[in-house]
């Protein structure tokens, strides 16, 4: 995280230096990335809010929490280290939304704040460019600098409208133990911003080409982490509520039972024909036995009756 870190703030370190080409742009430059700064804390607090929340929804992340502060709480100094190696274990390791399904309660939370970053960006960013556009004599008097900040406001709004969801889907990475693809994303974002910006600053091509730079590298982001948040199914996958699940499974398997019954019954049970046959020659053995044996008897009793 530290190197995530050191590459944000070479990217904004650069766009000033970027914006260098006259006393006018860098002084527009520095109205609006102090605008742009002040609605980044809105998305900030989302991501730190993501990362705070969304390991309790991860049970196994939970129990390595607990067993490592109780190692570290009985066995002293010795158990912090083989703590520490566990924690780099599994940081290198793959993360357990790939091991496993992310819970239900993790899908939720993960979309709720994705909604609510989507909410609070068209806010914030709408309100920063109003202040940039219809309130910038707060800022200067200088119609050059005016100008330059009015030309810059569409951008303005652009990278700040993808700045919470951005920050929300950084922060959701980061709470599900994504920081190695965090780190791999962030050093070719990071290149590919840097290497914008020093064209840009070369080729002199202004305040805007600046802008629009970092607009693009919002998308990026954004896009990097969204896509990756789809393929971990923690967001922009449908949730089933568990009583949805568990009643699907409950009909599913009374269909299967269901049928299974109907199979065994009708391979035990005669049908409707052979019981009434069955039931006919049942009655005619009970109510008129076969001749031969009143033949046997006949002749077994009579010569009884002529011994008497």
């Amino acid at each position: 995280m530290a190197l995530v870190l050191v590459g944000k703030i070479a990217c904004y370190n650069s766009m000033t230096l970027a914006a260098s080409t006259g006393v006018a742009s860098l002084a527009a430059h520095q109205v609006l990335v102090s605008i742009f700064f002040v609605g980044c804390k809105f998305g900030d607090a989302i991501s730190q809010t993501a990362q705070a929340y969304l390991p309790a929804c991860f049970p196994q992340l939970a129990d390595a929490s607990s067993d490592a502060s109780s190692d570290t709480s009985n066995k002293g100094s010795d158990s912090g280290s083989s703590a520490s190696a566990a924690d780099d274990e599994t940081v290198d390791g793959p993360p357990p939304v790939l091991r496993q399904p992310p819970p239900a309660s993790a899908r939720r939370l993960s979309q709720r704040l994705l909604r609510l970053s989507v909410v609070l960006g068209c806010f914030v960013s709408t309100a920063a460019f109003l202040v940039a556009t219809k309130l910038p004599t707060l800022f200067t008097s200088s119609s050059a600098v005016l100008a330059n900040v009015f030309a810059c406001g569409p951008l303005l709004f652009l990278a700040l409208i993808l700045h919470p969801p951005t920050m929300t889907a950084e922060g959701l990475l980061i709470g599900s133990l994504e920081v190695k693809f965090l780190a791999k994303a962030y050093a070719v974002n990071c290149v590919i911003f840097l290497s914008a910006l020093y064209m840009v600053g070369s080729r002199r091509l202004g305040l805007l080409a600046v802008w629009c730079s970092l607009a693009a590298f919002q998308l990026i982001r954004l896009g990097t982490f969204t896509a990756r948040l789809r393929l971990t199914r923690l967001a922009f996958r449908p949730v089933e509520a568990p009583e949805t699940a568990l009643n699907a499974a409950a009909e599913a398997s009374a269909e299967a039972a269901a049928s299974r019954g109907q199979v065994v019954m009708q391979a035990a049970e005669p049908s409707y024909a052979q019981m009434d046959s069955y039931d006919a020659v049942m009655m005619e053995e009970v109510l008129w036995p076969a001749p031969a044996l009143y033949d046997d008897e006949d002749d077994d009793e009579s010569p009884r009756d002529g011994s008497e």
